[in-house]
């Protein structure tokens, strides 16, 4: 990461306690799970599997440290009084304030409304896919490698119609479920209870 796009500005007590607000949200249901989303595309069905590791979770709001698995580690809860505020900066462009404020809001992307969008191309960078919230209130923009999805970045869709009307056609996600990597566990997130035997198949058959 170039730091020459970091200022010498700190981070504050408000939005430390956002970026582990979101670092336990990323902890609990993305780092180290795969999460299948299930969605409606021209009446058949299609799906996307997001894979996020700890390393990918510091550029996501904008913000530098040591190396990002060190950041993802020092705030933890066993972890969190040894963080080194001194040297977690925030960008120049004044971007890392506007993301972290999206912190209470990342919820609304494993809920019922969910919608997935095709590829989509802004001024700094491509989405290969992009899983938007009902609400309006953030997109969560996803680069396609392999056979699986990885993070790329958030989009703040609050206070600016014109990324979300940039964002079409879109695409209602009916099930969501999230596999933990390591336990093999599966826990379901969401699922349209209408399409449920129709979900049944499709998973039977892509497995």
């Amino acid at each position: 990461m170039n730091k020459q796009n970091f200022s010498d500005q700190s981070l504050n007590k408000d939005m430390v306690q956002d970026l582990k607000l979101a670092r336990d949200f990323f902890d609990a249901h993305f780092v180290n799970h795969e999460v299948l989303y299930i969605y409606k595309k021209n009446n058949e069905l299609s799906h996307l599997s997001v894979n996020m590791q700890k390393f990918n979770f510091m550029h996501l709001f904008g913000v530098t440290y040591f190396n990002a698995n060190q950041l993802y580690k020092d705030l933890s809860d066993k972890r969190i009084s040894k963080l080194n505020m001194r040297n977690l900066k925030q960008k120049k462009d004044g971007t890392t304030r506007q993301k972290l404020d999206m912190a209470k809001y990342l919820p609304t992307l494993i809920r019922q409304g969910v919608c997935i969008n095709d590829k989509q191309e802004f001024e700094t960078f491509t989405a290969d896919n992009i899983i938007r919230s009902k609400e309006k209130l953030l997109a969560f923009c996803l680069h396609h490698e392999e056979d699986k999805y990885i993070p790329k970045s958030l989009l703040d869709l609050r206070k600016n119609s014109k990324k979300e009307q940039q964002l079409t056609p879109k695409h209602p996600v009916i099930y969501i479920r999230k596999l933990n990597n390591l336990t093999k566990q599966k826990t379901l997130l969401y699922v349209e209870h209408s399409e449920v035997d129709v979900i049944n198949d499709y998973i039977f058959e892509d497995e």
